[in-house]
């Protein structure tokens, strides 16, 4: 269905890029969590996380299904533990491992 790639600290001005231009939105899930499924990357879905020293995680995932409704709430699921990982006191290993 779809498969995480990795993931990269993004600044709010990037984050910014994605919310100033709504018709690439495809969906808003709860408070810092932000899902594009419409970008630059044909068949990917970006994900973005706040981070608690500030900034953004922007998840990469491929979607290997047409039809990004499908993967979106196992998208949402992955993104949040994935966040929380990220966000932990031992994040930087985290993100040593997942990282773009």
């Amino acid at each position: 269905m779809f498969t995480f790639i990795g993931t990269v600290i993004v600044s709010m001005e990037e984050h910014m890029l994605y919310m100033i231009w709504r018709p690439v939105l495809r969906d808003h899930f709860q408070p810092g969590y932000l899902i594009v499924t419409e970008s630059k990357y044909p068949e990917h879905c970006l994900a973005f996380v706040e981070r608690e020293a500030g900034g953004y995680w922007l998840l990469l995932y491929h979607v290997e299904d047409s039809m990004f409704e499908n993967a979106l709430p196992s998208i949402v699921t992955d993104a949040t533990h994935r966040g929380e990982m990220l966000n932990r006191y031992d994040g930087e290993e985290w993100y040593a491992n997942w990282r773009l």
